[in-house]
């Protein structure tokens, strides 16, 4: 997806949540009920507690397409 494919989409959603919970589970559990009710344009903070991974760019994607907000690792 490009930048400007992510921009369009951003000001088609109108609403960008972020996302900061006290363990990466309950992150991805919030991700996941968010986008389950239609919210998708997400912003998961990278200070959640013992979170030492990344989601890749092809998660992101995924998840931008209606994919699961679950990381495969």
């Amino acid at each position: 997806m490009s930048k400007a494919e992510v921009l369009a989409r951003i000001k088609q959603e109108k609403v960008v949540a972020l996302l900061h919970a006290g363990s990466s589970a309950s992150l991805l559990d919030c991700a996941q009920a968010l986008s389950t009710g239609g919210l998708n344009c997400l912003e998961p903070t990278m200070t959640t507690p013992g979170d030492t991974s990344m989601a890749m760019r092809a998660e992101g994607e995924k998840m931008m397409k209606g994919g699961s907000a679950r990381l495969q690792r």
